[in-house]
């Protein structure tokens, strides 16, 4: 897949894809059948006695055996759901494997994906089911349940997981948003540390020579507000932009005369530490005569 935006693309040789003929592709058909089967055994079992009353006449509570297990009450939705969101997500998960088989797409390197993504739906649609049991039926087993919203439900998140993932952390990430926070310490008081600067560079990378003081940008990763440009081994006014960008106001001494200035960036303690040497040129244009005016 090709990267969007700064998200760095996939590096080394191409992966070799796995025909339908090769062990992988037999044993991942064969596990995805028998998941399909297993829980659509499970959702039979369970849905006739949750969908009816979980008591019978005389009292006692109706027991429900999946897989040697013995069930009870509201163990019974939890396992409802789980189950759908298991079926769920095995129709993404078999969908993804018929195509890019059938497109000889596949690879080894997706084999724990499709290995482990109906269990992820199954867990997912179990925490959804204790959502929606907390927030609408605070009552907990005295509320009567509806078997096919549960299954619904569970069923959509398991098919979506990547996305219901997504939108349970937005969701609680709103919720417990703190608006200034305090910085966590370790018993030895020690703070997160600064990061290094690296993979500077200048712009622009070559300007005209000029009399007075005049600003540059500074590109780079690792910024901190406290970060500070050195030119020529000495610190000069560091404006912070971001933690990708300064600003630094040259002195009239440093752009002058032609020839090459060296700036870095130092980061403070604690971590911190000074970038890697970059080069600005200071030329003057043949066509042009020293500047009347400082460039843009």
């Amino acid at each position: 897949m090709e990267g969007k935006g700064n998200v760095p693309r996939p590096t080394g040789p191409p992966v070799a894809a796995i025909g339908l003929a090769h062990p992988v592709s037999w044993f991942l058909g064969i596990y995805l059948i028998a998941v399909a089967v297993a829980l659509t055994y499970a959702l039979f079992l369970l849905w006739p006695h949750v969908a009816d009353e979980t008591q019978t006449t005389d009292g006692t509570s109706v027991q429900v055996t999946v897989f040697t297990v013995p069930l009870a009450g509201s163990v019974q939705i939890i396992a409802l759901a789980m189950a759908l969101g298991g079926l769920g997500s095995y129709l993404h998960v078999a969908r993804s494997f018929v195509v890019f088989v059938g497109n000889g797409q596949l690879t080894a390197r997706w084999f724990w994906w499709y290995l482990l993504w109906p269990f992820i739906g199954m867990i997912l649609a179990a925490i959804t089911c204790f959502v929606v049991q907390a927030g609408f039926m605070p009552g907990g087993n005295d509320g009567k349940v509806n078997p096919y919203g549960i299954a619904a439900i569970s069923a959509l998140v398991g098919m979506f997981a990547k996305p219901a993932t997504e939108k349970l952390r937005e969701v609680f990430e709103t919720l417990f948003t703190v608006r200034n926070p305090t910085p966590l310490q370790d018993p030895l008081g020690e703070t997160r540390l600064n990061p290094r600067p690296s993979d500077i560079c200048v712009n622009p990378a070559e300007i005209e020579p000029w009399r007075g003081a005049r600003t540059v940008s500074v590109i780079g990763r690792g910024f901190v507000d406290g970060s500070e440009v050195l030119v020529q081994g000495s610190a000069r006014a560091t404006e912070f932009v971001s933690p990708t960008e300064l600003r630094v106001l040259l002195l009239p001494e440093d752009s002058v005369a032609e020839g090459d200035v060296e700036l870095a960036v130092r980061n403070p303690p604690s971590g911190g530490g000074v970038s890697e040497r970059v080069t600005l040129r200071v030329k003057r244009k043949d066509s042009v005569g020293v500047p009347s005016s400082p460039q843009p």
